[in-house]
């Protein structure tokens, strides 16, 4: 294999496939990246065998080839190289990199055993607006579970029917659900969180309007430009999040969401773990405050348009910044039903052509 290849080309591909370079793995090739030089690119590739992101930058292959390279320090290599260009060289186990006066020769890894990527999809690939990944996939990936003894909560369910697409995610404690105006399609998939933020990662440094998805057997495999990423799909049952949701209110309040979010934020500050962030809704008023022993106490109010029944209810002072910060418009909608059952925080885009559901279970509050 022998390539000359720009530095920043090289840097950015390189970059993207590190992100899946294992590190809890026995099997030494997973620490790797793949090089592979083809016709007029060098295609770099690296997988924890859950994910594999693989990247294309255009070269000049004299000699098409491919090796593993170690990947921590390849990637640590590049990045540090301030020369215009960089001549890559395979012989024998050694890779030599040249650019400008600096050259480094690296040990390459047995790449016999590496899982090469599958770049074709056996199945028609759907075509998704970038948006929905760079704007809705952060919005709800927050209330994904990161407790792997719960795989079935770590992902993001994309299910799609007529003309709208839903993404929901839920940890048990929370549940956020973002609805939009899509092609008409069919979809039915979990994919974990980690993976749709990568993707993510990926489009909002793309120039890309739509990414293309193929679901065959039990992997994702997503195409952005010429990156590539392919994800396992995650095992076991989403739960079934419509009955989750109540179809009546007790309390509606509409509130301004910035101005909720500051006070959230500031009353916070003297919350403890595990303290809760309790609000009181009365006549024209929304009070927020909490109290840890160790620390003070906070109360601020804002006014609103309420003329029901009091309320008073405890939340996770983050679970509630979360849903106040992914919301969509400055104007949001909050709904209770008691002290004790889920309260939502509800948003529509300005066009009708979004809804943000955000769904959080209270902590009950001392008598």
């Amino acid at each position: 294999m022998q390539v000359a290849i720009d530095r920043s080309a090289l840097a950015s591909a390189t970059a993207i496939a590190a992100r899946a370079i294992s590190t809890r793995t026995s099997l030494q090739v997973l620490t790797g990246i793949h090089l592979d030089a083809q016709s007029d690119h060098l295609r770099l590739t690296a997988t924890d065998l859950e994910l594999a992101l693989s990247a294309t930058a255009p070269a000049t292959v004299a000699h098409a080839g491919s090796t593993v390279v170690p990947g921590r320090i390849f990637s640590e290599i590049v990045r540090s190289l301030s020369a215009p260009s960089v001549e890559l060289a395979l012989s024998d186990d050694t890779l030599s990199l040249t650019a400008g006066s600096a050259r480094f020769s690296l040990r390459t890894l047995p790449s016999d055993d590496f899982p090469l990527l599958d770049t074709t999809p056996h199945s028609s690939p759907l075509s998704l607006p970038a948006t929905l990944l760079t704007e809705d996939i952060p919005r709800v990936a927050r209330a994904a579970s990161r407790d792997e003894t719960r795989p079935h909560l770590t992902g993001i369910l994309l299910t799609a029917t007529g003309d709208h697409l839903r993404l929901v995610a839920t940890d048990s404690y929370r549940l956020a659900l973002c609805e939009l105006a899509a092609p008409t399609t069919t979809l039915d998939v979990n994919i974990p969180a980690r993976s749709l933020q990568e993707v993510s990662r990926i489009a909002a440094n793309s120039e890309a309007q739509s990414v293309s998805l193929a679901v065959d057997g039990n992997r994702a495999l997503f195409s952005i430009d010429s990156v590539l990423l392919q994800s396992r799909l995650v095992e076991g049952r989403f739960p079934s999040y419509e009955q989750l949701v109540p179809a009546e209110w007790d309390h509606e309040v509409h509130v301004d969401r910035i101005e909720l979010l500051d006070i959230v934020k500031r009353v916070s500050l003297v919350a403890q773990q595990h303290t809760p962030l309790k609000l009181t809704l009365s006549s024209g008023q929304l009070t927020l405050s909490a109290q840890a022993p160790d620390v003070g106490e906070a109360t601020e109010s804002l006014p609103v348009s309420y003329n029901g029944t009091g309320l008073t209810i405890g939340f996770n002072p983050v679970f509630l910044r979360d849903g106040l910060e992914t919301a969509l418009e400055d104007s949001v909608v909050l709904r209770f039903l008691s002290p004790l059952r889920p309260a939502l925080i509800e948003s529509t885009s300005s066009d009708n052509s979004k809804r943000f559901l955000y769904l959080v279970m209270p902590i009950r509050l001392d008598s």
